[in-house]
């Protein structure tokens, strides 16, 4: 379970709009099997809980997204993936079945677990409470442990 408070205003007083288990679940998520995305909440929309519509992985255009994700260990999912790359993926890197990038800034802290950060040369460790700023390039997750790893991610749309 995600817990999710949204403030708002009523009366030109701050109020507690929601608190509530996050519903807006991708599980499995479509392209990474075995991975779980909470959909927290979006801009660049006029909804009142743009959450509430399908899930798309990009931010709207100018918008920003926060998810919580869950990434499984490896070795529970390699081999249910086929050969085709994710979209947008590199399609010439092949450290990784996940590789890919987005058009986005995305801010990514590391909340429970591990897992190694895998860029086309290199690759570094994540802990708790580490932060990563991906600026729009092309890398992939890889959860070696054998316990789930949880992020938070804030996707800034950027083209």
């Amino acid at each position: 379970m995600v817990r999710r408070v949204v403030t708002g205003i009523k009366n030109g007083k701050s109020i507690i709009v929601k608190d509530d288990e996050v519903t807006n679940i991708d599980h499995p998520f479509s392209v990474a099997p075995d991975h779980v995305l909470h959909n927290m909440w979006e801009t660049g929309s006029d909804e009142e809980d743009p959450t509430e519509r399908p899930l798309s992985i990009l931010p709207p255009k100018d918008g920003t997204n926060l998810r919580i994700i869950d990434f499984p260990p490896d070795a529970t999912f390699i081999h249910k993936l086929g050969n085709s790359p994710l979209p947008g993926a590199d399609a010439k890197s092949n450290r990784h079945p996940l590789m890919h990038k987005t058009p986005t800034i995305d801010y990514i802290i590391i909340l429970s677990g591990e897992i190694h950060l895998i860029m086309d040369e290199g690759e570094t460790l994540l802990k708790p409470f580490d932060v990563v700023i991906q600026r729009e390039t092309n890398h992939a997750w890889s959860n070696r442990s054998k316990v789930n790893c949880r992020m938070a991610a804030i996707l800034i749309a950027s083209t």
